[in-house]
């Protein structure tokens, strides 16, 4: 610097210098009530009380961040947040966010009073950052004469404050405006913004707030000197105006998480300077404008989550600067445009979830040596290289679910040892898998090959892979044992193949937080280690054929998920279940259970899913299950259950429409980086349940129909079909209204039903056949808008058909729902109503038909019951036979003489209703 400049420098600062003191002095303005007319070390006596009086409105400093800040330290530019010019002295600087995250101030600290005594003292400030602050009170007048502010930053700071009132417009010096995450509402921006013939602003930020209505068409005249722009996450609507194409020195435009909608103005081709460019989360529509090949210095661009379509602009691919390309989750067709291959400085590329179709060869990924990042999932592509071919690119996240690489196991994915996440799952693989697949991916933390046909083994030096935490092998052929899992593994699945084998003592960790073993040929006990699975919050172990009892552990607490349906457990209710209580879904279905429910069943206070069905329960339904106030599925179904139906149903209140959870697919932040969707389930209460791959089945409307994770939760039902239960029908089952599938069938209840089961206005299925109910049908039956399946098959019900809603249309599709009701008449039934016609009471008794044919029925009975039995022992003592049948009836050797006489106890009873 030249001996004139520093001369010129210096006269400056010392204008500035005695221009100050004079003011300390009390020769101009009102601060002489201060008293203090000379400088204390390098700081102003005014400036330090002023610093002081603020510091009193903080109630609280838990961490001691301003403990620097005292009356004894007369210096306070050596403060903690406070820097001063080297030049005047003054403070210039309050950089207090990161030390007033913890802190809040008092309702009166911040109105004119308070904060204007020491904003007004501060009038040399240029750089003021409270973000974090929690503020109360009102934005003081003064802060509109603070005109030396160049760097103002208010984000996540009002709390009580109306930022409406703020009076920023001639703070004309200002070059950086943050107001984010401050619950903004309305179109405010101008009100904001200064009001000045020269407007130096060149950051202003927005962000997370509640702004709505259109930008305005003057943003390209009023933000010229704009470097940074966002308004990510607000309610701003309708069109980007062109004026925008004006922002020419623009580096960063974000308005993402908004609803834009309309096209994209292709005048934003004109923002030579840009750099990054986010858009992501809107309603765009229509083509990608091809005046976005202009952005030649663009590094970021994205484009997720709108609903552009068409296919991909190839001008894209001029973009040759650019480092990140995000196009995922919109509607693009096509194939992907070779012009992007060209794109060697690319590191990340999203092309997820559109319509893309289409050849990739390795001539369209050639030339992406720099590439560490690809996610092609969620298309249509077929992607073929040549088997020789080696990638120059070092792949550390790889999705390509649903694109078909197939049949042979790519081999060039064997060169990409640095995979630390990949993703081919549903890609048609039809190999076995290869030697090298967990040797190359030895640093890898998710791995999913999950829906191929993928056989072989797994390694028996599995948890050599230290690093794994998310293994996903389900619905492949995989064959051979299970061996012993890496030690941090959380989340592993190989349900759906062929694997087989007792499992070792030992096979497991504690860190596993999901295990699912489901649909193999797994035999033997289940091992006590899994009771040291602490952190297990779903196991599920269905359709195998471990036997014996469930360990017996002891540790509260665990798991929130049990699936251990379709085995040969036995045994009574397991007593490890009583420490559980934390239980969101328990199936025991299919299994050798017997004994009675316990009284402690009632203290899953959490539990949303029951099933108990096909064991050989005994004794009355406890009085106690009424407590589980956030039941949706309660299935009692084929057990020797006994009894009434329990009282106080109406506590069921998870089955009722006011209290039903919501539920909603999401991406859980386990799965974020594969694409695995859950459940989430919101109940009422507040209380939330996260389910993820669990797949269970209802029997409803005459089948069986299958739901998977949340959506579980909204198919509510109670199913204690083929019991013993008997008594009549509570009247109070019918404030169970958002019930849909409500089947009681094959049990000996008797009474009526209830009148006002039109109530159930969610019903969709209804079974009630195979009892010993009388009395009329009630006509508010008629009144279920989505009533779809209805049988009062065999029972004794009598007088006319209601008609009217649903039940005119039922009895086309189920012509059996009134049979073995002989005093039923009218239409649809091909018998007249008259008052001789209908029995007195009907509660009991069986027309003359029925009588005549009791006769014939028992001896006819007697004749196959002793054909039964001959054809029983010859599978007893006939090998073939009994494969045959296994097969055929796809049941065990253990299950078929419980089958036998089940069929012929439901035999004879179907006997006695002819």
């Amino acid at each position: 610097m030249s001996p004139s400049i520093m001369l010129l420098v210096l006269l400056i600062e010392a204008t500035t210098f005695f221009s100050s003191s004079s003011v300390a002095h009390g020769l101009a303005t009102p601060r002489q009530s201060h008293g203090a007319s000379t400088r204390t070390g390098n700081c102003f006596p005014y400036e330090r009380d002023a610093l002081l009086e603020f510091k009193k409105g903080i109630t609280g400093d838990p961490a001691g961040r301003l403990a620097s800040w005292r009356e004894d330290e007369e210096d306070c530019c050596r403060w903690t947040g406070v820097r001063c010019s080297n030049w005047t002295g003054h403070v210039v600087s309050l950089h207090l966010s990161q030390y007033l995250e913890e802190l809040s101030l008092s309702g009166n600290d911040f109105d004119s009073q308070g904060a204007s005594c020491w904003f007004w003292n501060l009038t040399s400030l240029q750089h003021l950052e409270l973000a974090l602050t929690n503020l109360h009170g009102q934005v003081p007048d003064a802060l509109g004469g603070m005109t030396s502010l160049k760097f103002l930053d208010f984000s996540n700071s009002f709390r009580g404050i109306d930022i409406m009132k703020a009076n920023m417009t001639k703070l004309c010096n200002l070059e950086s405006l943050d107001l984010s995450f401050n619950h903004l509402n309305g179109d405010i921006i101008e009100l904001l913004l200064p009001h000045c013939s020269t407007n130096k602003l060149k950051e202003l930020r927005l962000v997370g707030n509640n702004l709505t209505g259109v930008l305005p068409d003057w943003i390209g005249r009023r933000w010229s000197s704009l470097f940074i722009l966002e308004l990510y996450g607000n309610q701003f609507t309708g069109p980007v105006p062109s004026e925008i194409g004006k922002l020419s020195n623009l580096l960063t435009l974000d308005l993402s998480y908004n609803q834009f909608a309309e096209p994209v103005p292709s005048e934003i081709g004109s923002l030579n300077n840009l750099l990054y460019l986010y858009l992501s989360y809107n309603q765009f529509n229509g083509s990608v404008p091809s005046e976005i090949g202009r952005l030649s210095n663009l590094l970021h661009l994205d484009l997720s989550y709108n609903e552009f379509a068409e296919p991909v602009p190839s001008e894209v691919g001029r973009l040759n600067n650019l480092l990140d390309l995000d196009l995922s989750h919109n509607q693009f067709n096509g194939s992907m445009p070779s012009e992007i291959g060209k794109l060697n400085k690319l590191t990340d590329m999203d092309l997820s979830n559109n319509n893309l179709t289409g050849v990739i060869t390795h001539e369209h990924l050639a030339q992406l040596i720099n590439l560490t990042t690809i996610d092609l999932s969620g298309n249509y592509l077929k992607i073929t290289v040549d088997p020789e071919w080696l990638p120059l690119f070092r792949l550390e996240y790889a999705n390509f679910a649903t694109c078909e690489m197939g049949p042979r196991f790519p081999v060039w994915l064997k060169m990409q040892e640095d995979i630390v996440v990949l993703n081919i799952s549903r890609v048609s693989i039809f190999d076995r898998l290869p030697d090298w697949f967990f040797t190359s991916y030895s640093n890898a933390t998710i791995l999913d090959i999950s829906n191929n046909a993928i056989s072989g083994a797994l390694p028996a030096d599995l948890e050599n892979m230290t690093t794994l935490e998310n293994l996903y092998l389900n619905s492949n052929n995989l064959t051979g044992p299970v061996p012993r899992l890496p030690i941090n593994l959380q989340e592993f699945d190989v349900s759906e193949n062929s694997l087989s084998g007792p499992l070792s003592s030992n096979f497991g960790t504690q860190n596993l937080e999901y295990l699912n073993l489901a649909s193999n040929h797994f035999t033997g006990l289940i091992p006590h280690s899994i009771c040291q699975m602490k952190d297990l919050g779903q196991l599920n172990l269905a359709n195998n054929y471990f036997h014996g009892e469930f360990p017996l552990c002891i540790e509260p607490g665990w798991p929130k998920i049990l699936i251990l349906r379709n085995n040969r457990l036995s045994g009574n209710f397991p007593p490890s279940l009583k420490m559980w209580t934390e239980l969101y879904i328990l199936d025991l279905a299919w299994n050798k259970y017997s004994g009675r429910l316990p009284m402690w069943i009632g203290d899953f206070k959490k539990l949303g899913i029951l099933d108990l069905s096909a064991n050989i329960f005994n004794g009355s339904i406890p009085s106690t299950i009424t407590r589980l106030s956030q039941l949706s599925q309660l299935n009692l179904a084929g057990n020797m259950l006994s009894g009434p139906l329990p009282r106080y149903l109406s506590n069921l209140t998870g089955m009722t429409r006011a209290y039903t959870p919501s539920f909603s697919a999401f991406t859980y932040h386990r799965y974020q980086d594969i694409g695995k969707f859950a459940g989430i389930i919101e109940f009422p209460t507040s209380d939330m349940v996260i389910i993820t791959h669990v797949n269970l089945s209802v029997i409803t409307k005459g089948q069986e129909r299958y739901y998977k994770d949340g959506e579980l939760y909204g198919m509510v039902s109670i199913d204690l079909s083929s019991n013993r239960l008997y008594g009549s029908i509570p009247e109070e089952i019918t404030s169970l209204d958002g019930v849909m599938n409500l089947n009681l069938s094959w049990n000996q209840l008797s009474g009526r039903i209830p009148h006002k089961i039109g109530a159930m206005q969610n019903l969709e299925s209804l079974d009630l056949k195979e009892n010993k109910i009388y009395g009329k049908i009630p006509r508010s039956l008629s009144n279920i808008t989505y009533l779809s399946y209805l049988d009062l098959s065999y029972n004794n019900l009598t007088g006319t058909i209601p008609s009217g809603g649903q039940l005119d249309t039922l009895y086309e599709q189920y012509p059996f729902m009134y049979n073995g009701n002989s005093g039923l008449c009218g239409h649809p039934l091909q018998k007249n109503c008259s008052n001789s016609s209908e029995p007195v009471h009907g509660g009991h008794e069986r027309d003359e038909y029925d009588s005549k044919l009791l006769s014939f029925s028992f001896g006819l009975g007697v004749g196959f019951v002793a054909g039964l039995w001959v054809v029983f022992c010859a599978f007893l003592f006939k090998k073939s036979w009994r494969v045959t049948y296994f097969r055929l009836f796809d049941v065990t050797f253990d299950n078929f003489y419980v089958f036998v006489v089940v069929i012929c106890a439901r035999w004879a009873k179907g006997a006695t209703t002819y």
